[in-house]
């Protein structure tokens, strides 16, 4: 019996060791590609810090939009940094929300149990109706699931919605909600998807869908037909550092558009679906515009900014009457 015990020893020895190197969430070099309408968003990790007194990730999460739509000016948000690390078991998030690190992935669960876990910042933090709430899901099933050429532990989860919150770890409720040692979510974003956490009605607000790709130094999956995102080309900010907001949503009589700073020459210009301008305004070292809306028909809208040396934007617009 001395060799049986001494094999099986040794199988539990290297599946604690598999546990902890698949656990390595987000090392060095790794990035992700997530699917989206007009391109795909890209995270990696950028650099190693300290949060709290706690190592961790730096990952960003830039836009990438593909270049018929970089012509056009539409302009998509990235979203905002993430601070991660993990030990044996579950991978950890710093969550603003707590002011403290909190439970991203948990791995060491089994069939049939409930996990509670504290709420995240929406992505992208727009509408918030929750704050420092909670959400629950069960494990469905937990199983080795093939990803391309990688053998991952993945956790199968369906969610419980008593009623608000509704956190999903897919984007949209009817995708399958699982998330995957080095991947994360996969049919989603980094971050669980929150189905009332946002009300917007913006183009340049877009969410994290499925992995593309996935890359680290010891891993190459993909997911997808065609290019992870490589060629895609990043979005310009139209003004660096200069935070634009457009209200109301909707608009009714007018629309009105700030800027944090002055913008020294600007061009705005509004235009129906069909391409025809109902509007042009020409301004100098401006911090806001308003565009009336009274004589327009009710409907969907296009306004377009531009400004010398910088690319122009557009923001989709709702006009009510």
């Amino acid at each position: 019996m001395k060799p049986i015990v001494t094999i099986a020893f040794l199988a539990a020895l290297f599946l604690s060791y598999n546990l902890q190197a698949q656990i390595n969430f987000a090392p060095a070099g790794s990035e992700w590609y997530h699917a989206m309408p007009y391109g795909v968003f890209h995270s990696a990790y950028v650099t190693d810090t300290t949060i709290l007194g706690v190592n961790c990730r730096k990952v960003t999460q830039k836009a990438y939009t593909a270049n018929p739509w970089l012509a056009m000016g539409l302009k998509v948000n990235a979203h905002p940094d993430l601070f991660i690390y993990s030990n044996a078991d579950t991978v950890f998030v710093y969550n603003h929300l707590f002011s403290k690190f909190t439970p991203l992935y948990v791995f060491n669960v089994n069939a049939g149990d409930t996990i509670t876990l504290p709420v995240l910042p929406p992505e992208p933090a727009t509408m918030a109706t929750v704050t420092d709430s909670f959400f629950s899901f069960v494990v469905d099933s937990v199983k080795i699931a093939t990803y391309d050429t990688a053998h991952l532990k993945t956790v199968y989860t369906t969610p419980i919605d008593p009623g608000s919150p509704h956190y999903y770890y897919s984007y949209g409720r009817d995708a399958a909600h699982r998330y995957a040692m080095k991947i994360g979510t996969v049919n989603g974003g980094l971050l669980p998807y929150c189905g009332r956490c946002i009300i917007v009605t913006s183009d340049a607000v877009q969410y994290q869908d499925s992995v593309r790709c996935y890359n680290d130094p010891a891993t190459a999956i993909k997911l997808a037909s065609g290019i992870c995102g490589k060629d895609y080309s990043a979005v310009p900010q139209i003004f660096p550092g200069n935070d634009i907001n457009i209200f109301p949503v909707p608009a009714t009589d007018y629309i009105n558009v700030s800027f944090s700073k002055p913008v020294p020459a600007l061009i705005a210009t509004l235009f129906n679906t069909t391409g025809v301008v109902v509007f042009t305004g020409n301004y100098i070292n401006t911090e806001t515009v308003q565009i009336s809306t009274q004589y327009l028909s009710a409907g969907v809208y296009y306004l377009k900014f531009g400004a010398e040396g910088m690319p122009p934007v557009t923001q989709r617009v709702i006009i009510l009457k």
